[in-house]
Formats: C-alpha cells, sequence, structure tokens
C-alpha cells in the first residue's frame, strides 16, 4: 500500500472515530454515512477545519447558555 493510501484510510478512521464520540443523539451513519442531523456536522465530507469550527461554536453556544449569557 502506498503512503498516499495508508493516509486516506488513516484520515477516514479518525473521522470514524469522531463521529463515533459525538455527543449528539442526532447521529446517523446509513450507507457510510457519519453526519449529525442535530447539530449538522458531515464528519465524511466537511473539512477539519469546518468541523473544529462547528464544534466550537457548539461549545461555546453550550458555555454562554451555562452562565446565563446567552439569549
Amino acid at each position: 500500500m502506498d503512503q498516499i493510501e495508508e493516509l486516506r484510510k488513516e484520515n477516514l478512521k479518525l473521522r470514524y472515530l469522531l463521529w463515533a464520540s459525538h455527543p449528539c443523539l442526532g447521529k446517523y451513519g446509513d450507507d457510510g454515512e457519519m453526519q449529525c442531523g442535530q447539530c449538522g456536522i458531515d464528519f465524511k465530507r466537511n473539512s477539519p477545519y469546518d468541523i473544529e469550527q462547528r464544534i466550537y461554536d457548539i461549545n461555546m453556544k453550550k458555555l454562554l447558555k451555562e452562565r446565563g449569557l446567552a439569549g
């Protein structure tokens, strides 16, 4: 197996692990998909930067709500 194929497989495995540990209740993985219908993250297609930003936004929203700062 060449290095690019190995990196592709590792990337997919890490995306799967991130999706599998994602706490939302809206996850679905039919037909190889790795998406969350609750927060809208597509772990298979979104870039790592988009996934990171979405998780950050979700966590900041929760934090602000917990501190009574969100509307």
